[in-house]
């Protein structure tokens, strides 16, 4: 087997992390509309289920439910690289980072710069976990 250089792990590492993030991403969003884009519970049940984070009907995914508890630290730490990393791994397909970026009130160059520390963050809990 070829050994792999220093930049080929590096950008193995990096294709690796991207792809858990969409798959938190999907997974994810299977809670919040079912996938389809549309709400998967009317106004009264959302409130009367807010207390917990994710419903019941989501399916089991042990590498996405990593990243949400990931999320989850980030989002106590650092609230909008949370809120970015959300934002931008659940969005719609026809939204854009500048529609998320002014949704949020940021400006685009910071919504990448928070996006790329959010990045790196799940990448230094990840090591902690031997990921």
């Amino acid at each position: 087997m070829k050994n792999l250089n220093e930049s080929e792990l590096k950008k193995n590492k990096i294709f690796f992390i991207e792809n858990m993030l969409k798959n938190w991403g999907f997974w994810l969003c299977k809670d919040l509309n079912n996938g389809l884009g549309y709400p998967s519970k009317c106004i009264t049940e959302s409130m009367r289920c807010s207390s917990s984070s994710l419903s019941n009907n989501i399916p089991v995914n042990i590498e996405a439910e990593e990243i949400h508890k990931i999320y989850f630290k980030l989002k106590k730490e650092c609230p909008k690289w949370a809120e970015v990393l959300n934002k931008h791994y659940t969005r719609e397909l026809d939204q854009t980072a500048k529609d998320i970026a002014a949704k949020i009130k940021i400006a685009e160059r910071t919504y990448f710069y928070y996006l790329n520390m959010a990045r790196r963050y799940v990448e230094k809990e990840l090591k902690q976990i031997d990921y």
